[in-house]
């Protein structure tokens, strides 16, 4: 299983995660998902609703009108993205929690400091357990 991301997306994440730092950032991954292959087309940052720097939410109305934007382009949330800062991009109690709510969509957690990005990883939850993504950059 992997995850497509276009390497501007997922540099434009990495500078929202270092700017947002010691927050969490969180924001959007639309495109589509063909069998295991999760393909981004588009990172769509969120404000941090908590603004934490270990939890994160996005308001329910921007995450719907991003939904509406990329279904009406024949795309849809392929996945989620958020920081933790200054820790690693591993799935906390927390992240587990979401995963589940959102079985079969893609988490890219990446952690960062404000001067470095230290690791980027990417799960989901299918078929009754996490599963790590690869990450593949184009």
């Amino acid at each position: 299983m992997r995850l497509r991301i276009k390497r501007e997306d997922l540099s434009a994440i990495e500078r929202h995660s270092k700017q947002s730092f010691p927050l969490e950032c969180c924001g959007l991954l639309v495109g589509r998902r063909t069998g295991t292959e999760f393909e981004v087309l588009e990172a769509v940052p969120a404000e941090n609703v908590k603004r934490s720097p270990t939890l994160f939410e996005m308001d329910p109305q921007f995450v719907h009108a991003v939904l509406s934007r990329a279904e009406s382009r024949g795309l849809t949330i392929v996945g989620f993205y958020h920081s933790h800062p200054g820790v690693g991009a591993y799935v906390s109690g927390k992240d587990a929690e979401f995963l589940k709510l959102w079985p079969g969509v893609a988490w890219l957690i990446i952690s960062a400091t404000r001067e470095l990005i230290e690791e980027r990883r990417a799960y989901v939850y299918e078929g009754d357990e996490i599963r790590e993504l690869k990450i593949e950059v184009y």
